[in-house]
């Protein structure tokens, strides 16, 4: 008998399409999270490219659009297995997608505007009629919590059964190994120190009642 023939499965091929900066200052937490996210699936020799805009607009809603109108043909030509976009970018690839298309909302923007006033507000209603689009076309929907899912099927109008959770990552071990060299010095009285948009999906009770568990 001749050698049995071996499957060679080759790696996962991923486009993340995100227009939100690539930098901590001006990207802030859903930055952080795309960058762990690729972090996490390289290591696992998942094959990450990242679709960013290479252009500056005044107007981050209209570079947003842009961006997104622009990309989506090169995403159809190229290889990939899986296209994600974040929040509303992959909108207009998802209109007619080669490879499937997931929408990962970090932040419901239907949700957003309404703790803002203005100008600020009209332009995230508009960012936030393109997410619904997004939604609506992709074949999964990715929330990070119970309360996003909420939103999501509730601003948006998709079935709750399209959209899945995958709470954000937090590589303990490399937190850890940052931190091993900074001194505990406890707080008197103890404090705990957050900072963030206080918006409901941030779920500021359950920070408390934590705090409250620790003193008891």
């Amino acid at each position: 008998m001749g050698q049995a023939s071996r499957t060679v499965v080759a790696p996962a091929r991923l486009a993340f399409v995100t227009s939100t900066p690539l930098t901590v200052s001006e990207g802030s937490g859903t930055y952080v999270g795309i960058r762990e996210l690729a972090r996490y699936l390289e290591e696992r020799q998942v094959r990450i490219t990242t679709y960013a805009p290479t252009f500056r607009f005044p107007s981050f809603t209209l570079k947003r659009l842009l961006f997104n109108v622009s990309i989506a043909k090169r995403l159809r030509v190229e290889q990939h297995d899986w296209v994600v976009g974040f929040d509303l970018d992959g909108f207009h690839y998802g209109r007619r997608p080669v490879a499937p298309y997931i929408a990962s909302i970090k932040g419901v923007i239907a949700d957003e505007l309404k703790n803002e006033h203005g100008f600020v507000r009209l332009m995230l209603g508009v960012q936030a009629a393109f997410e619904r689009l997004a939604v609506r076309r992709a074949r999964v929907v990715v929330a990070t919590s119970r309360y996003s899912r909420e939103r999501i099927v509730e601003a948006y109008g998709i079935p709750s059964a399209k959209v899945v959770l995958v709470p954000e990552l937090i590589d303990l071990q490399g937190w850890d190994l940052e931190h091993a060299a900074i001194p505990v010095r406890e707080a008197d009285p103890p404090a705990v120190l957050t900072v963030a948009h206080m918006y409901p999906r941030k779920n500021l009770p359950v920070l408390l009642r934590a705090y409250a568990r620790l003193r008891a």
